[in-house]
């Protein structure tokens, strides 16, 4: 919630500082944000999270200020709200998307796919069976 404060009583010199002021200061908020923001996006690409078995892997993080802004832009939390969150993905994957690790590798055996001849009722590959898949805990 904003406080809402008049200012009408002040002169339009006092006024006009007092906005160059706020302006300043804001546009300074989200160039430090900015720079944090990508300072995290390579950390995480560096050292990608383990996901959390049962629960599922991070996939997003967002700056505070930046979260801040967002959600007083779209009045919905952008950690919370699955459309914005696809909208960041989609628009700069480099600095909000998270790529996390799984918690469980799998190996397996298998047969390759058979290519067969087209025929009426069957499809143009048929897959091949697994044999056998091993789990190993990261």
């Amino acid at each position: 919630m904003l406080l809402g404060v008049d200012l009408t009583a002040f002169p339009l010199s006092a006024r006009q500082k007092i906005d160059e002021l706020c302006r300043g200061q804001k546009q300074q908020a989200l160039a430090e944000a900015k720079e944090r923001q990508m300072a995290a996006a390579k950390w995480y690409r560096d050292h990608p999270p383990k996901a959390i078995d049962g629960l599922g892997g991070q996939t997003s993080h967002f700056d505070p200020v930046l979260w801040s802004l967002l959600r007083n832009g779209t009045r919905a939390a952008p950690g919370e709200d699955r459309e914005v969150q696809k909208w960041l993905a989609r628009k700069h994957p480099e600095a909000f998307r998270v790529r996390h690790l799984p918690t469980k590798t799998q190996f397996g055996h298998g047969t390759t796919p058979v290519r067969t001849a087209r025929q009426p009722g069957l499809s143009a590959v048929t897959r091949g069976e697994v044999r056998w898949t091993k789990s190993y805990e990261l």
